[in-house]
């Protein structure tokens, strides 16, 4: 008897180890390769520009570990990322463009379709309460319903609802089209890193825009002024020829 209850001791102990070693590997923190698979890992090297993982942004590898928290990992690095560059504004890290981020949907297929890809019209700036006020609260909402889908809180089917919306959202002035404009900035900086080609060239679009922005502020009003009122505001031209560059570059 006492042999078999020894027996069953040492069974119980090995079989133990062995779930907590099965446990730790779960655990262990996923890299980079693992977490995108050999269909999306190397087309998220092509798109940073590098051959290695460890050459990537730092991002990625915190992405990467992440599990189901990404989009507040995403927002925490944007935030971080705003105040180290001193950037006037920052994308709010929205389940939609928390979802186009980790699936590598940057440049969508069609670009006539605005809800498609990462642009400038699919970037809510948070601090944004004038005319964009709802799209924000909305997207904030929204983030919120999937923070706790995902952490398996008490959620309702309003809840998941709310996770599904795909807004585009539409500036209503010069303003907010700018703050649209740096904050999308901001996010490529953070996905594809400060010395990317594309970031470089962005970044002398928005150097430009920023170093005279009184005086494109007065030329785009006047612009408005004189259009007629059948014609579309001049920053929403512009945030259109913007956006379809940008969606043919990551198609590319």
């Amino acid at each position: 008897m006492s042999n078999t209850l020894i027996c069953i001791s040492e069974e119980l102990v090995v079989s133990g180890e062995r779930e907590e070693r099965v446990r730790q590997r779960s655990q262990a923190p996923k890299s980079v390769r693992k977490r995108f698979g050999s269909l999306l890992y190397p087309l998220l090297l092509s798109l940073c520009g590098v051959d290695y993982e460890n050459k990537l942004p730092p991002v990625w590898k915190k992405l990467a570990e992440s599990g189901k928290q990404e989009r507040q990992v995403l927002e925490r690095e944007l935030a971080s990322l705003e105040q180290e560059l001193g950037s006037p504004s920052r994308p709010l890290a929205t389940p939609d463009l928390t979802m186009k981020v980790m699936s590598l949907m940057w440049g969508g297929r069609n670009y006539e379709d605005l809800t498609q890809g990462i642009h400038v019209f699919s970037i809510v700036v948070p601090e944004y309460n004038n005319a964009n006020g709802d799209a924000s609260q909305d997207a904030q909402e929204r983030s919120n319903a999937w923070d706790l889908v995902n952490d398996g809180g008490t959620t309702t089917l309003q809840d998941v609802e709310k996770v599904k919306k795909t807004k585009v959202v539409i500036p209503a002035g010069f303003v907010e089209g700018h703050a649209q404009l740096n904050s999308m900035g901001l996010l490529w900086v953070l996905l594809l890193g400060r010395t990317h080609p594309f970031v470089a060239s962005y970044k002398r679009l928005m150097d430009l825009l920023n170093g005279r922005f009184s005086q494109f502020h007065v030329f785009f009003t006047n612009v408005d002024q004189a259009r007629s009122a059948t014609e579309p505001p001049s920053m929403l031209l512009f945030l259109r020829k913007v956006q379809i560059l940008t969606t043919n570059n990551n198609n590319n």
